[in-house]
Order: C-alpha cells, then sequence, then structure tokens
C-alpha cells in the first residue's frame, strides 16, 4: 500500500451536509516521490483513467490518524483534469476539527492511501497505469497536485479555493466560513488548560508574576522543572519512579498470536483427492476389473465359427470407515476469561491435529497398498537423470494400470531432500529448460521429469510413491465440532470428529520406487 501526499485540492465543502469535493491527483503531471523516508526519490505520474476507488474508502485526519468519514462513490468522476470524489465527514470531534480547518484555509490538499496494480516505467518517470484508492488522508505537504478545489456553507454557498499550482497564495477565508463552534471550544479547553497550570505553578513559585504562562500543561511545566539546573534542590528532592515498584499499574504484556501451532495440511489426502463417504455403513465398497484386457477380443477363424468367449468378473474392493476424534471439558472460567481466546485456540490446534491424523492414517493406507515399482533410485548415491528416469518408468506403469500417467510422486522428509538438493537441479527463477528437473527452495517447489514432488513428513523414511488421483481416494466426512453443557462441572465439552477411509481402487496404479533397503512402518510392520 502506497501513500500518496498529492496537491489534492479540496474542490468544495458543505457544512450542513458535511461534504468536501477532493481532486485526488492531476493526470500526466510528473512529480518527485518516496516510498519511504530512507527510500530512494523518483518520479511518478498517473496517466488518465489510471484511478479508481475500492469498495470502501476511509477518511482521516492524517496518515495512522482518526477516522473522521468516508468518500461517497456515487460522486467519484475521472475528469479532464483529474479524478474527484466527495468525503463526508463524521459529526465528531476530529471531524468537526477538520471541517473547521479546511473552511479556515488551513488545509487545502489531501494524500492518497493507494495500491498499486500496474505500472510501466518510461523516459525516468513511473507511469502507474491501474490503481485502487483505499484511503483519504488530509494533507499539509502534498506531492501531487490534487488541491481542495472550494468550499461551500450555508452563509456564503460555495467558495472557490485558490489553485495550489499558482505562486499567489490563498486567500484568507471570510470569517462566516470558519465553524464557530469548534473555535469557541478549542479557545474554552485553551483557556482551562493554561487556568491549571497557572495555578499549579504559582503555587510553587508564587514570587514570579508570569507563572503558568509559559507552559501548555502542568507535565511540560514538571518536565522543564527537572531540567532546571538552577533548581537542584528541587530536582534532589525528587523520588525514583519506576515500574519494578509499581506493579499495581503495569500488568504483563501479552501478544495475542499463540505461536508454536503448526499446520502442516494434509498433503497426502490433496494429492489422491478427497471424495464423501457413501450414505449409509461403517465400510465402502467399490467394484473394479483387474481382467487381461487382450484375453476378452480374438479373430474369427472362418465364418460361422465360434468367436473368442471368456467371462469378465467385476470384484469387489472394501475397506473400513475409521472414526477419529478428540476432546476436553473446558471450564466456564477458562472460555471467559482467557485472551486470548482459550476456545478458538483449542479448536484451532484440534483441526490441525485432526488433519495430521488422518493424512498420517491415509499416507499409511497407501504405503501398504502400493506397488514396487520396476524402477530403484538409491537418494543418497543417486542422480538426477537417474531419479527422471525412475519417475518415467514409474508414470509409464501407473498409466498401464488406470489408463492415465501419474500427476504427481509422495516423497518422505529424507526422499523429498535428497531431490530437491540435487546439485544439477536448477532453481525456478532462471527458467533452465536444459535439466531434468528444477527446484526452488522460497516455495519448496521441486519438479523432475515434469511431476512435481510432493514432500509428506509423516510419511515413512525413504518412501517415493507415484500415481494419480484415478488410483485412490480419501473418503471422508468431517471433521465436525461438537459441544455439550456439563453442568455439575461448570465446564463445556468439545470434541473434533469425522470418519474416513482410504479406498486404493488400483493399487497397481500406486508405484513405490524403492532403493533396496528394507524400511520400518510406524506400528512395527515391515515394508
Amino acid at each position: 500500500m502506497l501513500t500518496r501526499e498529492t496537491l489534492a485540492p479540496v474542490v468544495a465543502v458543505d457544512t450542513d451536509t458535511r461534504r468536501v469535493t477532493v481532486r485526488l491527483c492531476r493526470w500526466n503531471d510528473p512529480r518527485p516521490v518516496r516510498d519511504r523516508p530512507d527510500a530512494a526519490e523518483y518520479r511518478e505520474a498517473y496517466p488518465p483513467g489510471s484511478v479508481d476507488l475500492a469498495a470502501d474508502v476511509h477518511v482521516v485526519d492524517h496518515h495512522h490518524g482518526d477516522l473522521i468519514g468516508r468518500a461517497d462513490p456515487a460522486t467519484f468522476i475521472a475528469g479532464d483534469d483529474g479524478p474527484t470524489v466527495e468525503m463526508v465527514l463524521a459529526r465528531t470531534s476530529a471531524g468537526n476539527d477538520a471541517l473547521a480547518l479546511i473552511d479556515a484555509g488551513v488545509i487545502r490538499a489531501v494524500s492518497m492511501e493507494l495500491e498499486p496494480l500496474e505500472a510501466v516505467t518510461r523516459d525516468g518517470v513511473v507511469w502507474r497505469t491501474r490503481n485502487r484508492v483505499h484511503g483519504v488522508a488530509l494533507a499539509f505537504r502534498p506531492a501531487h497536485d490534487a488541491p481542495i478545489l472550494a468550499t461551500r456553507d450555508q452563509v456564503n454557498g460555495v467558495q472557490p479555493m485558490t489553485d495550489t499550482l499558482t505562486e499567489t497564495p490563498p486567500a484568507p477565508p471570510e470569517p462566516a466560513a470558519v465553524s464557530v463552534a469548534v473555535l469557541e471550544r478549542s479557545i474554552g479547553e485553551l483557556r482551562d488548560d493554561l487556568t491549571r497550570t497557572f495555578i499549579a505553578e504559582r503555587a510553587i513559585m508564587p514570587d514570579d508574576p508570569f507563572a503558568g504562562l509559559r507552559f501548555r500543561s502542568i507535565g511540560e511545566y514538571a518536565e522543564a522543572v527537572w531540567n532546571d539546573p538552577s533548581n537542584p534542590i528541587l530536582r534532589r528532592a525528587l523520588a525514583d519512579q519506576i515500574t519494578v515498584n509499581n506493579p499495581g499499574v503495569v500488568p504483563p504484556g501479552w501478544v495475542q498470536t499463540v505461536h508454536g501451532i503448526v499446520d502442516r495440511g494434509n498433503p497426502t489426502i490433496m494429492a489422491f483427492g478427497r471424495d464423501p463417504l457413501p450414505d449409509s455403513g461403517m465400510d465402502i465398497n467399490w467394484p473394479y476389473f483387474d481382467g487381461d484386457l487382450l484375453a476378452l477380443v480374438g479373430v474369427q477363424a472362418a465364418e460361422k465359427t465360434p468367436i473368442t468367449s471368456v467371462r469378465v468378473d467385476l470384484k469387489k474392493g472394501t475397506e473400513d470407515i475409521v472414526t477419529y476424534a478428540g476432546g476436553s471439558d473446558i471450564s466456564y472460567q477458562l472460555i471467559r476469561r482467557s485472551s486470548p481466546s482459550y476456545m478458538a485456540t483449542y479448536l484451532r490446534i484440534m483441526t490441525a491435529a485432526y488433519a495430521a491424523v488422518t493424512n498420517n492414517a491415509a499416507g499409511d493406507a497407501a504405503v501398504a497398498a502400493a506397488v514396487p515399482s520396476t524402477a530403484v533410485w538409491v537418494p543418497a548415491t543417486g542422480t538426477l537423470e537417474e531419479l527422471a528416469t525412475a519417475l518415467f518408468t514409474a508414470s509409464a506403469e501407473v498409466q498401464t494400470a488406470t489408463g492415465a500417467p501419474a500427476t504427481f510422486a509422495l516423497a518422505a522428509s529424507d526422499v523429498f531432500m535428497a531431490a530437491g538438493g540435487l546439485a544439477v537441479v536448477a532453481a525456478r527463477p532462471y527458467g533452465t529448460n536444459n535439466v531434468a528437473g528444477t527446484s526452488d527452495a522460497s516455495t519448496l517447489r521441486v519438479e523432475v521429469a515434469g511431476l512435481t514432488i510432493i514432500h509428506d513428513p509423516m510419511l515413512p523414511a525413504g518412501t517415493l510413491l507415484v500415481s494419480n488421483s484415478d488410483a485412490a481416494s480419501w473418503h471422508a466426512e468431517g471433521p465436525f465440532t461438537v459441544t455439550a453443557e456439563d453442568v455439575e462441572k461448570l465446564g463445556q465439552n468439545v470434541a473434533v470428529w469425522g470418519m474416513g477411509a482410504f479406498a486404493a481402487y488400483l493399487p497397481n496404479g500406486i508405484r513405490s520406487i524403492g532403493d533396496g533397503i528394507v524400511t520400518t512402518r510406524r506400528g512395527g510392520k515391515s515394508e
């Protein structure tokens, strides 16, 4: 988000409707700008039609300041000189002050808070060709030509403002253009503050007839006394007041973000795909065919002789539906008195845990169902070209089993790091086309032989599966949240639960590329 203090002129002010019309910038008018105070200066311009409004545009009295109103999108006009819009100022103290300062000619410009979408650079000027304005702030030192163009009130009607591009200073405003109520309130507050300061200082220095007139507040006076070398007695008499001695007014500071909740998602489930469970039952069944297509049709020996006829069987695959759940009895006190919210954090943790457990189950099931590929690749010593050959071979085997080639490879952490860290793997930004694979550490995206290698840290070490979504799917419902009041213990029972089953429709379409090393899966089952 960029902020541009444009010479955005106030076009008109209506103190009755509290509307201020401004021009956000001037078209085709290069101006020197900086994106940050410490950044280099460059020239920037906006061509006609390059600025539009967001759905909601706020108005503040200065950048990061008080909200004082909004911009009316119905009044936005992309005029010949530049885009204009009406600001509606709220009836708040800050809004009243802003309106009075605009009426008085003290504030004559605004500043855009915009989102740059497209830009081109020509002849040393950055031309921002598409931009969206999200906010407007009052400004004193604008950089782009977008002044307040005119004012209007109930007494005098429309009052044109002096063009800020001219050298002639703006004429002083008519007295009727100033909000009398705002000025009276400001003068009253200043009088009361000076009176309190005068009384306080006269009590300390009664011989000084000008006591209280040099300082704007008691706090400013106290700071001046502390730094005054001519008054060492008063300075030494002050006792140190530090935070450690005042724990009653220094509460502990807590960051509202709970760190350490690592949601790894469910990469194996996302790779194979997710489908709903059947409407009833606690198992899932599917038909499949694993016969020899070449045996079903043959050549007829001669006319009127028997043709090839082989029985075609459709077999049934089945898998039990498993329930996954976890919960706690949370006290009302913890629910009501925690900040950040314990309940919200607990549900966030439980949802991440549910994803991890179900993904782990899907990964174990996929490893158990996989058929070894004829290809072998050793991560410790294998080359990138050897890995590409192995993946190509396994993809062809997947195509034989499912009718479509592989679309992904799933790798355990050791295999993934070996594949991504091969010396000849070139980073994606370089656009290499003459290597077997690419990797990018900033996104952890690895592609070899055209296949994306997906990292699943929960897979057993040494695992490299090659498959597509036709071979298997994760059928599931949930996760759901269930709650029940525990009145006896003043608590609430909260649980996250769901059901799921990994259906390996065509196990031959899930190919594992081995390295010749026997690994052990969690639970003690061998590969």
